[in-house]
């Protein structure tokens, strides 16, 4: 798994005269004594004074990258790896495989190499194990026959397995419903737990809305009517599937989503409905209508990327299919593979976006009642580039001119910039040393979706408004409340965010009617604040059919119209930097941003396999299950529960055990009422045994019937016993039991 077998070979030499070694020196206790202190010598030798600690460092370093997906670091401490794993696993397999030690450790130990090497794919290793299944045979058989194992065992644990490897199909099994459940739920295991591969986030990069290339926004826009999923939805829609919150000037980036949190999962419960607005507003106002879920249903019409698509204030979400969902820190939503036409999901979320009659009264009331966001919040969704010239300012003070609440800005500079800027998929070309959202606002004065959005979302960060940029689609349902979704409806919008309420969506792009309509007429129906890209009515045209310039009205201040805006040189831009948190914080991973993040965009060469070390824990935990089963299955009071009444016996058995770990086990010649008695000689215990003694006596010798109030006094002392026992005596009784259950009294 760490691809490091050119070493296979000296690690097995290493492993195999480790193994040999201390079986031999097991023999007699002098040996073994004199054999684990030379080891320890040696290894604090090598540690200390021969450079140990810094070959520990380099392999720990290495593995931790080999474990985040790194696979070139390994090879340069393969060998050191090699040893110190052959070392381990030769100690290790000693200590299960003692006749002290049973049967059980072996199992276990057994059956977590087999669950690491099924999840993780590497079915073609499982015939190494075939020595390991063998010892375990013998180990049964073993402890069954109390000593030794018979001679006619060792042939037929041989013919057992050798047939069990040979009949089985490694590597590329065909498809059965057995192997195809098994391989179902791997996934099911990997995707709940393991999620750590990169995915694919959506962006209108998808769409044809940066021919420039994804670092760079601007240019023509060539998105086509392709199908992308049906909706059933109440109203328009706003279907998010990426959010960022960093301008650089040429692009949006995210550096809020890198860490994954599983949807399901209630230990994100909290976080998932602070992030998601769950909570707000609180009191009364939920029930007013415009924060009423609403149930958007969404089937792909075709394959896309792992964003499933849904709006901000997400309430309940209902999954089909083998569909896993996942949540970030930036409210994205997404599975743990690309969707595939035919995948089907419902949410249900409030549908209110900016504009809407009744809102400003709700958030008036909510920004009276809230306390004001923390700096950590408002600095990140209000830092803005330093490049950006007064002017850009300027503008951002025009346009919210006379207003005195956060709604009546945020709703002043959407009409602004409808009411200034003309609506065109065939934009310009975007100089690179030019700032995005300034060339937009001071030379060209025309865009698409991407432009509006971007320069509100900068404009409300002037006006002192936390907001982020937002991409997905626009879904607009007709009569039948059902929106047929296709390319063309790929859009950007802007959330910002009200003290009290949360996130609440605005779309700065003008309506598509015509271009006079949309430069004279900016306040439309407040339940449609937007349509979808692409739809826009071809531009009248001069005598010799070309596009005629002078339909397009320049950028004016959106106040009296009097004064043209001013067109500045273009001004540098430093280049993009790539985000500080690219990579998967979890497996809170959960482990586990935006369109750009190396965490989310595969890399070439890069290593998707999910890390052994992630086998390696799941692994313990189903063994730590197993043990806790195992404990509660030997417990005396289930035991005892479980007898009726034979329920003494069980008490008493278990009584027998607690005094063996206690250094006071019963002499061969002693009865029970002697045993006991020595017991309570030794002061070691509160409870007098005797009376537990005489009843012994009755029952074992004489056969007599135990009686209800002589089985609860059992179970008393065994109570008293128990808790009086130390810790390392509890330790001792547990891995007793664990080992050999719970005994028949004899």
């Amino acid at each position: 798994m760490l691809d490091i077998l050119p070493e296979a070979p000296l690690a097995l030499g290493v492993s195999m005269g480790l193994v040999a070694l201390m079986a031999a020196c097991s023999l007699r206790r002098w040996s073994a004594w004199a054999l684990a202190g030379s080891l320890a010598a040696a290894c604090a030798a090598w540690v200390f004074a021969l450079g140990g600690a810094q070959t520990l460092t380099e392999m720990g370093s290495a593995l931790l990258l080999r474990a985040e997906g790194f696979r070139a670091a390994v090879p340069f401490v393969a060998r050191e790896t090699a040893l110190t794993l052959a070392a381990l696993s030769a100690l290790l397999g000693f200590a299960l495989t003692r006749e002290k030690a049973g049967m059980v450790p072996a199992l276990m130990g057994l059956i977590l190499v087999l669950l690491i090497l099924w999840l993780s794919g590497m079915e073609r290793a499982l015939p190494c194990t075939a020595p390991g299944v063998a010892a375990v045979l013998l180990l049964i058989i073993r402890e069954r026959h109390g000593s030794g194992v018979p001679g006619r065992a060792w042939p037929v644990v041989a013919v057992l397995t050798a047939l069990t490897f040979l009949l089985s199909p490694f590597g590329a099994l065909p498809s059965t419903p057995v192997k195809e459940s098994a391989d179902a739920l791997r996934q099911r295991i990997l995707d709940l737990f393991f999620f750590t591969q990169p995915r694919n986030v959506f962006s209108l990069a998808d769409e044809g809305f940066y021919p420039q290339g994804g670092g760079q926004m601007g240019g023509p826009a060539a998105p086509t009517d392709h199908p992308v999923m049906t909706v059933q939805t109440p109203r328009t829609a706003y279907l998010r599937g990426s959010v960022r919150n960093t301008y650089t000037g040429r692009d949006w980036r995210d550096t809020t989503g890198g860490r994954r949190y599983l949807w399901i999962s209630p230990r994100w419960r909290s976080l998932r409905e602070g992030l998601f607005d769950a909570a707000l507003p609180a009191g009364s106002l939920t029930e007013n209508t415009l924060l009423t879920p609403s149930a958007v249903s969404v089937e792909m019409a075709a394959a896309n990327v792992s964003s499933l698509f849904t709006p901000q204030r997400v309430r309940q979400l209902t999954v089909g299919g083998d569909l896993v969902p996942y949540f970030n820190n930036a409210t994205e939503v997404f599975v743990t593979r690309d969707q595939r036409a035919g995948d089907s999901y419902t949410v249900s979320a409030p549908l209110a976006i900016g504009g809407d009659s009744g809102l400003e009264a709700i958030l008036a009331t909510c920004e009276h009642q809230a306390e004001a966001p923390d700096d950590a919040f408002l600095s990140l969704y209000t830092a803005l580039p330093g490049h950006l010239q007064e002017q850009v300012y300027a503008l951002a003070r025009q346009a919210v001119q006379g207003q005195t609440t956060a709604y009546g800005k945020a709703l002043a500079i959407r009409d602004w910039l409808r009411a200034s800027f003309r609506y065109t998929l065939d934009a310009p070309w975007q100089p690179e040393d030019a700032d995005f959202v300034t060339y937009f606002l001071l030379t060209t004065g025309e865009g698409y979706c991407v432009h509006f959005a971007s320069a509100m979302t900068v404009l409300c960060r002037m006006a002192g408004l936390p907001a982020r940029y937002v991409e997905g689609y626009l879904a607009q349902p007709g009569a039948d409340g059902v929106a047929y979704v296709t390319g063309l409806d790929a859009h950007a919008w802007t959330e910002v965010f009200f003290p009290g309420y949360g996130w609440l969506t605005f779309d700065a792009t003008p309506p598509q009617t015509s271009p006079e309509e949309a430069a004279g007429h900016p306040d439309e129906p407040e339940d449609s604040s937007g349509e979808p890209e692409g739809e826009e009515p071809p531009p009248p045209e001069t005598p010799d059919g070309t596009d005629d310039p002078g339909e397009t009205p320049p950028p004016t201040d959106g106040e009296s119209g009097d004064t043209p805006t001013p067109t500045p040189a273009p001004t540098a831009t430093p280049e993009p930097q790539p985000s500080p948190d690219s990579t998967d914080g979890n497996a809170d991973a959960d482990s586990p941003g935006g369109g750009s993040s190396p965490e989310e965009t595969p890399q070439p060469g890069a290593d998707s396999r999910t890390s052994p070390w992630l086998w390696v824990l799941l692994a313990l935990l189903l063994a730590a299950a197993l043990v806790a089963l195992r404990l509660h299955l030997t417990s005396p009071a289930r035991l005892a529960a479980k007898a009726g009444d034979s329920a003494w016996f069980v008490w008493f058995t278990a009584l027998a055990q607690m005094l063996t770990a206690a250094g006071l086990p019963r002499e061969r010649h002693e009865t029970p009422a002697a045993w006991l008695s020595r017991a309570d000689a030794s002061g070691l215990f509160g409870p007098s045994l005797s009376p537990l003694g005489e009843t012994a006596s009755a029952v074992l010798y004489g056969h007599m019937p135990p009686t209800e109030a002589e089985t609860a006094a059992a179970a008393d002392i065994c109570r008293q016993v128990w808790s009086g026992l130390n810790r390392r005596q509890k330790l001792r009784l547990l891995l007793r039991r664990l080992r050999h259950g719970l005994p028949q009294a004899r």
